[in-house]
């Protein structure tokens, strides 16, 4: 349990944020408020299933504004409700070891996702959610995953709470492509290796081939076109480099946040 004295609280209410946008889904809600480097960053994303409301509470009483983690195109092992929908698994997703693509066209899988789940974070006091996953729609291609995916992220909008999707990128072109707009759907972009590559079978980080990187920059600046917050997640140990895309996100007033770890830990 976690226990908020007065002073403890005055003293995070008058620190100040030395970075602007930060991903910590690797860490619990203890692990969280003993890090200088979550503490200092003023927007985080983070899982309210290992966060309590009075820790989630505690961050924006502080000042930061929390986006809570939300997996709706895949299903980890590791979840609790794994066995309650492991038969709506579609296949393996590549290089997560016990995660697996869902069947998003499924009604079950929805409404669990929008009435229990994002229900449950929005009862914890998140300020917006962090929707990860809709690159089911790139494993399988289908009108019936494309309708699922919108139907839930027009639910999680109903919400009145910012929805920032993470990847994604062949769905909200799509749904750019189909509605000409992305209104009522989400408000936001993250995305993952614009710059940056992740060697999963040496666990290494690497720069992105250019045509990669162009791809990605075409594609965010059409987001930003159309009205969305765009945020870059991006994964190096070198120090320069990581200057090089805060410097280039900073120019273009975008978010940015550059992890030396892919369990964003």
């Amino acid at each position: 349990m976690l226990v908020l004295c007065g002073a403890c609280l005055a003293g995070a209410r008058g620190r100040s944020f030395d970075a602007a946008y930060g991903v910590f889904i690797g860490m619990n809600g203890g692990e969280a408020l003993r890090s200088e480097r979550v503490l200092r960053t003023q927007t985080l994303v983070v899982d309210p299933a290992n966060f309590g409301k009075q820790e989630i509470e505690f961050l924006r009483s502080s000042g930061h504004t929390v986006y809570g983690y939300l997996n709706i195109g895949s299903l980890e092992e590791f979840r609790p409700y794994y066995d309650r929908f492991k038969r709506l698994i579609l296949g393996r997703y590549e290089h997560w070891d016990g995660e697996w693509w869902i069947d998003v066209s499924a009604a079950s899988w929805r409404d669990f996702i929008v009435s229990e789940l994002a229900a449950g974070y929005v009862k914890k006091g998140i300020d917006g959610f962090f929707v990860d996953n809709c690159d089911v729609y790139h494993y399988r291609k289908e009108t019936g995953i494309f309708d699922g995916l919108t139907e839930v992220l027009r639910r999680l909008s109903g919400y009145g709470l910012e929805v920032l999707i993470n990847g994604g990128d062949e769905y909200a072109t799509a749904v750019l492509e189909k509605y000409g707009g992305i209104e009522g759907l989400f408000s936001g972009v993250n995305q993952e290796n614009v710059f940056t590559r992740t060697d999963f079978e040496r666990g290494t980080f690497g720069r992105n081939p250019e045509s990669d990187k162009r791809y990605f920059m075409a594609y965010l600046e059409r987001m930003e076109r159309a009205g969305a917050r765009v945020w870059l997640l991006e994964y190096t140990r070198d120090a320069s480099m990581a200057e090089e895309i805060e410097r280039f996100c900073s120019a273009r007033g975008w978010g940015c946040f550059v992890s030396d770890s892919v369990e964003l830990d």
